[in-house]
């Protein structure tokens, strides 16, 4: 269990900080350092982790419950897809931003809620928890839900970028 629960922070230390310096680098004028934080501090780490833990959990978790894990490929893939149309914000329309930003927080809500689903049907106090405070929680909901505005409206004070 704590080799499942090492994973399981990993995981959710990645996603706060992709909603902490992710979000502030994707504002930079630079946009391949947020590609590059993106690929190498959030995607890769989170897919590493992902992998460890279907080894771990296919080695000693009944079929039945592996679902929340499977869930957790699942959404851990659409929140850093969704990390990736980010980048583009500067010249998306406005759909297409509240798309990307719903997709995010969507993903970013379930994989929290499966992190704890995991800990629950193996019977141990996610270290999450002790992370996850309400002022903490607050935050990252504050965050997600005025991303697109915030984005949006960057959009129209800068402009589209330049490569």
């Amino acid at each position: 269990m704590v080799l499942i629960d090492a994973l399981l922070v990993m995981l959710w230390r990645r996603m706060m900080g992709a909603l902490d310096l992710g979000l502030v680098l994707l504002l930079e004028p630079a946009p391949d350092r947020y590609a590059r934080y993106v690929a190498e501090h959030v995607a890769e780490p989170m897919r590493a982790a992902q992998r460890v833990l279907r080894l771990a959990v296919a080695e000693g978790v009944p079929e039945p419950a592996r679902t929340p894990f499977e869930a957790i490929e699942v959404d851990a893939e659409t929140f850093v897809a969704a990390l990736g149309e980010l980048a583009a914000f500067r010249t998306a329309g406005e759909a297409d931003v509240r798309g990307a930003v719903g997709r995010l927080a969507h993903s970013f809500r379930r994989l929290r809620s499966s992190f704890l689903d995991v800990a629950e049907r193996l019977g141990f106090e996610p270290t999450i928890d002790s992370d996850a405070t309400p002022e903490r929680e607050r935050f990252y909901e504050d965050i997600l839900n005025g991303l697109a505005a915030d984005l949006l409206a960057e959009q129209k004070v800068t402009g589209p970028r330049r490569k």
